[in-house]
Formats: C-alpha cells, structure tokens, sequence
C-alpha cells in the first residue's frame, strides 16, 4: 500500500524577519528552538509510515516459493488463520472422561464402605489419629484422580468452545490439497465431523463481510485478467489475501453499513409528514436492525433485547422532538 510524500517546509527555510514582522512587538522567536523541535516533529511524521514502507520492502514469500509437502502445505495454512483446522476428538475426550468418573466413582464408594466398617469411631472425628491406612491410601488415589479428572474436564470444555470450522475453508483445503503432494492417509482428518478451527473470528458480521469482500476481489480479478498484488500465492485457482488490507476494507464496509442503517430511518422520518407512516417506520427500522443482529452476530437475548429497545427509543425521541418542533 503506497502513501502520497508528505512535504513540509522546514523552519530554516523561512526568513526569520518576515516570522518576526508577523510578531507583536516585543516578542522575540527563537529560531535555533524551532529547527529542533521540527526536526524532531519529521522524525515522528517517518516513525508513522515506517511500519507500511518496512511491509513495503519485506514482501512475504508466495505459497509457491516453498517446496512441495509439508513445507508449502504449512505456508498455505499460515497464510490465512481459518485454515488453522484441526480434530476435537470428541469422541475419545468422551472415553477418557467417563472413564476417569467411573474411576473416581470406585473409589468414593471404597471411602464411604471404610467408614462404615470402621470399628474406630475416634477416627473418624479425629484425623490426626486416623490410623486407617487403607482409608489413607484411597484418600490419595481420589486426591490423584481428581487432580486428573479436573484437568481433563477443563482441557474439554476449552477445546469444546472452540467454534467449527467453516466448510468454505475445509472444501478450499481440500481442492488446493488434490493437486499437492500431501499423503491421502495424513488429510483424511478433514472428512471427520469433529473438526475445530484455531484461528476464525468469533464476530460472525466481521466473517460474513470479509468473505465478500473477498468474493468481489476474485470477481474484477476474473474480470480484467489481472492478478491481485496482495494475492499470496501465485496459482491461478488460490486466492489468498494479505490479511491487514483485508481487514481495513471489512471495517471500512462495516462502518459504512451501521451509518446506513441507523440513520437512514431517520432522513426518512424527517422526510414524511404523517405520523402513521413515521410510526411504521420505526417499527419496521427497530425489527430490521433485531433480525441483522440476530443473524450476523453471537449477541446474548438480552443484549439483543436492549439494543433494539435502545434504537427505537432513540428513533421515538428524535420523532417526537421533530413534532414538537414543527408545532
């Protein structure tokens, strides 16, 4: 991404009598101080586009650039975080969890028939005289297998709330993968149902746009027979773009979306004079801006709830403030 120069005058070039001439009497410039404050002003306006003018001249190697197997394999799933795809193993988690509860189980029932076989009684209220080595010895294996148990419930429920991974992005590996020398045997996880991926965004909005903006890329690429500069590979059939571009135009779109839709309603209402119609307005305003949110976000009820009140209430107050003012 190129950026215009931006060009500045320096302090020196201009006559100190005329920055004088321009001072109230009495006011004196010094101009030795301003020279360094302004080169020390250009070197901050460089530090700017330092970052852009380094990704400028440090380019990423394309997919193709990498020898074929694992290597350029690596390189395609590095390129773009949704193919960071990988298998729950739900199904073996399920076994080894049930199977470390019956365990813990077992030994909660050998607890409590020691204790009720225990001729002691004193023991059983005093546990520094507990002198029950068998009770001491399943203490210790439930201490064990809890230990394991937790760790083995919370690396669930972490793996569990990873979100699945997208057919898009496992049908684009699999079609990229019939032409690239990667063993049948080491891909055949991607045809198994369990499949999470590591590196989707959880805004699902964010996700819908940027697979449009990416589909409208593709589609002038196709259109004008030119290949994309921020393309990552240079195969024909793969398009994989530089993500922070990317990015800045699905912001870029989104941002441009949310003004529409929440101040379109209300040039709308300015425009229209009777109230039956304003009043349909906002309902069918508020009810839109629900369903969007419903639909392209993991919104909560209730945030959905409060945001749909909040909107219509702001689209209420600016109706009847409009009213009162015509009155």
């Amino acid at each position: 991404m190129s950026h215009a120069p931006v060009h500045f005058t320096p302090t020196s070039a201009v006559s100190g009598n005329v920055l004088r001439n321009k001072l109230p009497s009495g006011v004196s410039l010094d101009i030795p101080r301003l020279q360094r404050l302004s080169q020390k002003f250009f070197k901050w306006t460089k530090s700017l586009t330092r970052t852009d003018e380094q990704e400028e001249i440090v380019k990423p190697k394309k997919i193709e650039e990498y020898r074929a197997g694992y290597p350029r394999f690596s390189s395609l799933i590095s390129a773009h975080h949704p193919y960071h795809i990988c298998r729950r193993f739900t199904q073996v988690r399920a076994r080894l969890l049930l199977l470390k509860q019956d365990n813990i189980s077992q030994l909660e029932e050998q607890l409590e028939q020691i204790d009720e076989s225990e001729t002691h009684k004193i023991f059983l209220g005093n546990a520094r005289r507990d002198a029950n080595v068998q009770r001491k010895q399943v203490l210790a294996d439930l201490d064990f297998g809890l230990k394991e148990y937790d760790e083995l419930v919370e690396r669930n429920h972490r793996i569990l709330s990873y979100p699945d991974a997208k057919r898009r992005d496992v049908r684009s590996i699999l079609n990229w993968l019939m032409n690239n020398s990667i063993a049948r045997d080491e891909t055949a996880f991607l045809s198994k149902p369990d499949l999470l991926c590591v590196g989707t965004v959880h805004d699902d909005a964010f996700l819908q746009v940027e697979i449009l903006v990416e589909n409208v890329i593709i589609f002038f690429y196709r259109l004008f027979k030119k290949r994309p500069q921020i393309d990552l590979s240079n195969d024909p059939d793969v398009y994989i773009f530089s993500s922070p571009l990317l990015k800045r135009i699905t912001r870029a779109m989104i941002a441009w979306v949310v003004v529409i839709i929440l101040l379109l309603p209300v040039v709308v209402i300015n425009a229209v004079e009777k109230p039956a119609v304003r009043i349909s307005i906002i309902t069918t305003s508020s009810a839109a801006v629900i369903m969007l949110l419903a639909m392209m976000t993991n919104i909560k009820t209730s945030e959905m709830f409060l945001s749909g009140a909040t909107y219509a209430t702001v689209l209420v107050v600016f109706l009847s403030g409009n009213v009162n003012g015509k009155m």
